[in-house]
């Protein structure tokens, strides 16, 4: 019996021994060894990777605490050297404060300041030579400055009417004529021509000026045709806009308004 069972378990026992102890389990631990290397040769990958990417990081750390620190000292160095160049209210005082002193200085000089500015000034002379200055406006409320040129037609035909109305108005009230046309004070050609016009018309009862740099050309820069008529205070402030083209009914209209709103 015994015999017949070693017979049997026999071929169990060498496949068992082979199973356990042969070459099956020596083959599967060769085959797994090429795995473990590569996870390991992973995990050294990923552990150098991390050591770069922490290395990296503190280097920029340390290269921005270093520019902050530099930043730091230069400010202190710069409010070291002046103190009150980072004071804008401070600055600000300074600044009017030497304003104040000039202006100051300026009346002291006897000169002029631009902190305030009222109407115009000028001087010029009249067609015949007589000097003129912007106190001329001082002798009127309201004075009526008619912009003409020699060559313009409108302008000569409203002469006659403004040189009636001249003759009309109240003493609060003239008139000017400023001729545009001409090309200084030694334009003898059209101060001669000025002259015969305004002498045909019967204009030569207010004067005309010639028209020279400055203030008086500064009120008239501006005009785009002739005739153009502006309307100043005592003062050479315009009291209104100018009025272009011939329209003396319009003149009067303006002119009467702003008396009458004087009294």
């Amino acid at each position: 019996m015994r015999k017949k069972m070693y017979r049997y378990m026999a071929p169990l026992l060498m496949s068992a021994a082979v199973v356990l102890g042969g070459c099956g389990a020596s083959s599967a631990s060769e085959d797994d060894r090429p795995l473990r290397s590569q996870q390991e040769s992973s995990r050294e990958e990923e552990t150098s990777a991390t050591e770069d990417t922490q290395a990296q990081d503190t280097e920029a750390k340390d290269a921005q605490a270093q520019d902050t620190e530099t930043k730091d000292a230069q400010a202190q160095n710069a409010d070291t050297q002046n103190p009150e160049a980072l004071d804008p209210e401070k600055e600000a005082a300074e600044n009017t404060s030497e304003t104040g002193e000039q202006a100051a200085n300026d009346q002291e000089e006897g000169k002029e300041t631009d902190l305030t500015v009222s109407g115009i000034s000028f001087e010029t002379v009249d067609i015949y030579g007589n000097a003129v200055t912007q106190d001329i406006l001082a002798q009127a409320d309201i004075t009526v400055v008619n912009l003409w040129a020699t060559y313009c037609g409108p302008c000569i035909n409203e002469m006659p009417e403004l040189a009636e109305w001249c003759e009309e108005m109240p003493d609060n009230v003239q008139i000017i004529g400023v001729v545009s046309d001409i090309g200084g004070v030694s334009d003898a050609y059209y101060i001669g021509q000025a002259r015969t016009i305004v002498e045909n018309t019967g204009a030569d009862v207010y004067p005309h000026l010639i028209l020279t740099r400055g203030g008086l050309l500064d009120l008239v820069i501006d005009a785009y045709a002739v005739p153009t008529t502006y309307f100043l205070d005592s003062n050479g402030v315009e009291i209104t806009e100018p009025v272009v083209g011939a329209y003396v009914d319009g003149y009067k209209k303006i002119v009467n308004e702003y008396v009458n709103s004087l009294e």
